[in-house]
């Protein structure tokens, strides 16, 4: 196949434009020729572009842009294969002035004409300035125009959200209005924001409170507008310092509902892509035939994305979830660790390893020193997260960069991680959650009440807390997701196998057989770890003693209450 020589006409809005683009045989296409003509000044005193004199000025620029744009390429009407020309969505007379310019260039030069979708022709841009390759997620900007595409082909767009009143160009215009200051009204605004103080107004972060990628920004507008009245009443006036202030809190706003609404449209789009390996270190057959884990996980369908397999080749993958109990990630790794070295590595496991008291991420950073290594960890029971509940999760990562980069694979509509870098705070709030989750269950199965349980989840968070500052953790962290909000899931119900085996030591019964319980051996790893740190955890060794035999439950509890009185 030859080249094609293609010259487009743009007159959708207030810019008239041409340009000639090449594509050859092979290789990316070239732009010949780009040529823009504005009518900011035309509108600037109206406050907004006013759809009558944007047609009639593109009537008077047409003819001008497509001569400087053939020029400009070095070619004449017979170098070119077709005429291209926006056909909508845009302001209507524009739209039929450049259609009607590129009709006519069509037939006097006996050339294909084709009609281009103007969001399209944005859409597929990136394809010609930087050789995007399909499939690709966008957020699309444009006048009164603002949606989030997934693009996977020329013709293969699928939209996950837009704006359902004024777009951010809108808006932007509109708040320059009430503010008076000209026109166009984002170059404006962005002005008078680099100068002010974006937290001094409280103005709304719309639809951040609804699921979904839809966008409004209608709503913050107004609340610019009400603002400006408050300090109109108050003072007579608003001052250019107001002005400012008002500026950079509605840009502010704006920036947080795109990039959230962006993080949302691409876990939409990446939970549909797949496929996904799930590497069986044993009875791969069985739940491949079965597609589900009859096992661990009975009741659950895999998806038809989820391939299962006990080829070990799979753990290639670039982003592999290391989803073995804890003290099984050693052999693991060990078996497996040339395989892994190099690929981005999360660990799924919770607990401190037996042999050598160290977390999940030293383990795989010593076992495979070139790989990036990151944690999943916080309150998620795996039947939850199966099923699609709402769940939200600690992704620790000390590499900021690749941390972003993870949490964009794994975030799912239904899966909210959030990052931090403090992997130390994050490995033991999830470690010793299930050591104090042992310990309320042996309370409440000993049947001592909901007081001594309530005591019990206190003051194990705060061993918890003083061994992990020991480490150099953050304090934050043990507050949040992968700390408290662990605790507070895994101490409290019955679904919990750590909380269940406690009751059953308490109860003076037989824990339920074949479960992992990864507060057993946590327990033991905590009570050396704290003796080598110095630092004091009644309660995790009486659940280690507890554990291993050394100690009854009414032993346990009366050495804990038996201890001398302190402060808190």
């Amino acid at each position: 196949m030859r080249s094609l020589t293609v010259l487009g006409i743009e007159s959708s809005c207030d810019d008239t434009a041409a340009g000639v683009v090449r594509a050859p045989q092979a290789g990316p296409a070239a732009i010949l020729s780009n040529v823009v003509m504005g009518q900011a000044a035309l509108h600037a005193a109206f406050g907004g572009v006013v759809p009558e004199i944007a047609a009639r000025a593109h009537a008077e620029k047409l003819d001008l842009a497509v001569e400087a744009a053939l020029a400009q390429a070095g070619v004449g009407l017979g170098d070119l294969d077709a005429v291209a020309v926006t056909a909508g969505p845009g302001l209507i007379g524009g739209v039929l002035a450049g259609v009607m310019c590129a009709k006519g260039i069509s037939a006097g030069a006996g050339l294909p004409l084709v009609g281009v979708n103007h969001l399209a022709g944005h859409a597929l841009t990136p394809r010609l300035t930087d050789g995007l390759a399909f499939p690709y997620l966008m957020l699309l900007v444009s006048g009164g125009h603002c949606q989030f595409l997934r693009v996977a082909g020329a013709e293969e767009f699928t939209r996950l959200g837009g704006t359902i009143d004024d777009a951010p160009g809108e808006a932007f215009d509109k708040v320059a209005r009430i503010l008076g200051l000209p026109q166009p009204g984002g170059p404006a605004v962005e002005a008078e924001a680099a100068r002010g103080d974006p937290r001094r107004f409280a103005l709304p972060r719309p639809l951040l409170d609804r699921p979904g990628c839809d966008l409004s920004f209608s709503g913050l507008k107004t609340a610019v507008l009400r603002a400006r009245d408050r300090l109109v009443a108050a003072q007579g006036g608003i001052t250019r310092a107001d002005r400012a202030d008002l500026c950079a809190g509605f840009q502010a706003a704006v920036v947080d509902v795109l990039a959230e609404k962006s993080r949302r449209a691409l876990a939409v789009a990446l939970a549909a892509r797949g496929p996904v390996t799930l590497w069986a270190r044993d009875g791969a057959d069985v739940m491949a035939a079965a597609r589900e884990n009859p096992a661990r996980l009975p009741g659950v369908t895999f998806p038809d994305a989820l391939a299962v397999t006990g080829d070990a080749a799979a753990l290639s993958a670039p982003v592999v979830l290391l989803a073995v109990p804890m003290q099984a990630l050693g052999g693991v790794l060990r078996v497996h660790g040339a395989r892994l070295d190099g690929r981005a590595l999360v660990a799924c496991c919770k607990g401190i390893d037996l042999e050598g008291l160290r977390g999940p991420s030293a383990l795989i950073a010593d076992a495979c020193p070139s790989a990036t290594v990151a944690v999943l960890t916080g309150p998620g029971f795996a039947a939850d997260i199966a099923a699609g509940l709402p769940t939200a999760l600690t992704l620790a990562c000390a590499d900021a960069a690749a941390g972003a980069r993870l949490q964009g694979v794994l975030a799912a509509p239904a899966l909210r991680p959030y990052r931090t870098t403090d992997v130390v705070g994050a490995e033991l709030g999830g470690a010793l959650k299930n050591v104090v989750a042992l310990a309320a269950g042996i309370v409440t199965g000993a049947g001592l009440g909901e007081s001594a349980r309530a005591a019990t989840i206190t003051r194990g968070h705060a061993e918890t807390v003083r061994l992990a500052l020991s480490l150099g953790a953050r304090a934050e962290t043990l507050a949040g997701l992968s700390g408290l909000g662990d605790l507070v899931l895994t101490a409290t119900s019955a679904r919990s196998r750590n909380f269940a085996h406690g009751a059953a030591l308490g109860a003076g019964r037989a824990p339920p057989p074949g479960v992992t319980v990864e507060g057993v051996a946590t327990a033991a790893a905590t009570r050396d770890l704290a003796a080598r740190r110095g630092v004091e955890m009644p309660l995790a060794c009486a659940v280690a003693d507890i554990c291993a035999g050394r100690l009854s439950v009414s032993e346990a509890i009366a050495a804990v209450f038996n201890r001398p009185l302190k402060e808190e």
